[in-house]
């Protein structure tokens, strides 16, 4: 009698599990479209945050308004097979933007940095996707440390490339002559 009671707790639990896995793939695959309109939006809403729009979007823009917005002033194009997106007002190119990542303390980080329309100044830069640590290394995606990179020159004397080193401290505190190739940097980040 014991083997019955076992084996029909584990042919109940066996029926549970596939009736969930069941209704989680039909809602998974019913929410793909949603789920991929999303992911571009959410991509859409970083470049025009970094390309710092004219007049920026509300924050509480819908992604329709997103969409519109974007397909009436960004370009897409395609350099060397990456992606450069042409932020155009007016008739007038206002910035150049494009992907960006790199190592931080616990993962890889991927933002949108935007040029001005010289090419040789930041004009916004915006973190989309981290694993870095909430609250420490995870500020990374809040404005006011991204503020810290706008007006930045990528560029030192004469046309040698030359990007803003985030620094441990202070970044006012380092001798003078080189500030504005500096951030301040954040704990775990």
């Amino acid at each position: 009698m014991a083997g019955f009671r076992n084996s029909y707790t584990f042919a109940f639990a066996a029926a549970v599990c596939v009736v969930c896995a069941a209704i989680l793939a039909i809602l998974s695959a019913g929410l793909k479209e949603r789920r991929e309109l999303n992911i571009e939006i959410d991509r859409k809403q970083n470049i025009l945050k970094a390309v710092r729009l004219e007049t920026p979007l509300a924050p509480d823009a819908g992604g329709e308004a997103v969409l519109a917005v974007y397909a009436a002033k960004i370009v897409e194009r395609e350099v060397d097979g990456l992606p450069l997106y042409v932020y155009v007002e007016s008739g007038e190119t206002r910035a150049w933007c494009f992907p960006v990542e790199g190592k931080g303390l616990w993962s890889t980080i991927y933002g949108y940095l935007a040029l001005e329309a010289d090419g040789a100044t930041i004009r916004g830069l915006t973190f989309y996707r981290h694993g870095e640590t909430p609250g420490l290394g995870g500020e990374i995606e809040r404005d006011w440390f991204q503020e810290n990179f706008r007006g930045k020159p990528i560029a030192g004397k004469g046309v040698v490339l030359r990007p803003p080193v985030v620094v441990k401290g202070r970044a006012a505190e380092l001798p003078p002559g080189d500030e504005a190739h500096y951030v301040d940097g954040i704990t775990g980040a």
